[in-house]
């Protein structure tokens, strides 16, 4: 299941203040979008205020970085988006991927505007697309050695 960052006024975002007409309009347009996607239901979170680091055809793109995991040992890292940056060393998150019950996963991690990093999204590494700049040699060689 994904968000509707797409249509983030409409379908993916509820300001503080929000009524509760507001936030009902707002969840029937994310189920109109993505409902033959649900697995189960909706997750709310809390907003956090992210870096916007560019543009894409549909809004503001974040500094996102997708992390991959293989038996809790980082495997590879890569910006979400097309951005030329250096990855930053992410080896601080390698505790959380030992306490994540699964043999392959990714994180999705965004820098915030106070220049922190936060966890956004963990996602079963099998379905996780892979960002665009990354060699799948890169995620996969290191992967089959660490059974």
């Amino acid at each position: 299941m994904k968000s509707a960052k797409e249509r983030w006024e409409e379908a993916c975002f509820v300001p503080a203040g929000a009524t509760r007409a507001d936030f009902e309009r707002t969840c029937a347009n994310l189920v109109d979008e993505r409902g033959e996607r649900f697995e189960r239901g909706l997750v709310v979170r809390k907003y956090l205020p992210l870096k916007v680091y560019g543009r894409t055809p549909t809004g503001p793109a974040h500094l996102e970085f997708r992390l991959f995991f293989g038996h809790g040992r980082l495997l590879a890292a890569e910006p979400y988006h097309e951005f030329d940056v250096e990855v930053p060393d992410f080896t601080a998150f390698e505790p959380l991927g030992r306490r994540i019950d699964s043999p392959f996963f990714s994180l999705d991690v965004a820098m915030l505007e106070d220049g922190g990093w936060a966890v956004v999204e963990v996602n079963d590494g099998g379905v996780s697309g892979l960002p665009p700049g990354l060699d799948p040699r890169t995620l996969f060689e290191p992967l089959v050695g660490a059974g």
